[in-house]
């Protein structure tokens, strides 16, 4: 039966609830109203046998503790923008940057210290013909330079299907960008399980956006042909991590806007693991996703059940708009008018094979 529990209190000592969901079909997930966070989902593999996919913490303190492997929504705006600037309908707009090292950092990222992910949500538990659900509410006030206020509901919906769907919903009250997706690290085999490598994709996108060293996008959307980047036949992630392509010894790994083809909300692609027989569909209406491979994050202590979070030990699949949108007029422009509800579907289904 799908809950709400008290699972710990900000530094302020406003209380933080963990809302489990339990699906028809088996799945559970639980999320939290700190940022929306994930913290496990939990879906039946080969003989049944149910294996928690999230990462995540072994509590509260240790959530707010850690610097990485974050489960939570980010937003206003995922992904880098580079000077902090955003053009909106010809005009250019300043965000703050982050300090980094006594000055200001090149570019901002997550929207810094307003990432959705660091913000405590309202929200409720409840569940009708469509499944079980948490949704949870957010005032986004801008204080770093995002134009208007954006009213943000994000509802999570565990299906009979095994399916967790992301439906977002905003308002806002002024012309705006908008770029918001979950954050969610995945492994197949089991979180704390090693490296990925072996977990094998498929992704309809014919294009990806090579990157700078500091993962901007250059602008030039390059066919994936011949390349790492090409998961249009079902490839594992180690040929790729281990290969030689100019872009993974570049970064380190995948962390990289894959443009995924069609349009409209569709399939876009899969990820299958061979050691539970665990396979999650990705379908969104969304026009990118980002690839990332946690390159560099390593969590030695507060993971859930003493675990080690190793390098390359998840994969992230954050539905998107190509990051620094504005900035390249010829990429899908994330800019929404005021008082008009901008809403968006991504959802994870699981099944086993």
């Amino acid at each position: 039966m799908s809950e709400k529990v008290t699972y710990g209190r900000m530094p302020d000592g406003r209380e933080v609830s963990l809302y489990r969901l339990v699906g028809a079909g088996g799945a559970e997930a639980e999320i939290m109203d700190f940022g929306a966070t994930i913290r496990s989902i939990k879906v039946p593999g080969r003989g049944g046998v149910k294996t928690d996919i999230a990462m995540g913490f072994e509590n509260f303190d240790d959530q707010l503790r850690s610097t990485g492997w974050n489960c939570g929504i980010v937003g206003r705006v995922a992904n880098r923008i580079d000077k902090g600037e955003i053009w909106i309908k010809g005009n250019r707009h300043l965000v703050d940057l982050p300090e980094q090292d006594g000055k200001k950092a090149p570019f901002i990222l997550h929207s810094g210290a307003e990432n959705y992910a660091k913000m405590l949500f309202q929200g409720r538990i409840y569940s009708d013909g469509d499944g079980e659900k948490a949704e949870f509410y957010y005032r986004d006030v801008s204080r770093i330079g995002f134009p208007g206020v954006v009213d943000v509901w994000v509802t999570y919906v565990l299906t009979p299907q095994n399916e967790l769907q992301l439906r977002y919903r905003c308002l806002p009250s002024e012309d705006t960008v908008l770029n918001i997706t979950s954050h969610c690290y995945f492994n197949l085999a089991g979180h704390g399980s090693g490296a990925v490598d072996s977990h094998v994709m498929k992704l309809d996108a014919d294009y990806y956006l090579p990157a700078k060293p500091d993962c901007l996008p250059t602008g030039e959307a390059a066919k994936v042909d011949g390349t790492a980047f090409d998961f249009r036949e079902p490839k594992d992630f180690g040929s790729g991590l281990k290969s030689d392509d100019p872009q993974i010894v570049l970064l380190g790994g995948y962390d990289h806007n894959f443009c995924l083809s069609g349009g409209g909300y569709r399939e876009c692609g899969w990820v299958y693991e061979k050691s539970t027989g665990i396979k999650m569909t990705v379908s969104t209406d969304l026009p990118g996703i980002q690839l990332y491979t946690s390159c560099s994050e390593v969590l030695t202590e507060g993971a859930k059940e003493g675990k080690t979070y190793d390098r390359y030990g998840a994969f992230c699949m954050e539905t998107q708009y190509y990051p620094n949108a504005t900035a390249h007029s010829h990429f899908p422009q994330p800019v929404f008018p005021a008082n008009q509800v901008f809403e968006t579907v991504t959802a994870y289904r699981f099944d086993v094979e």
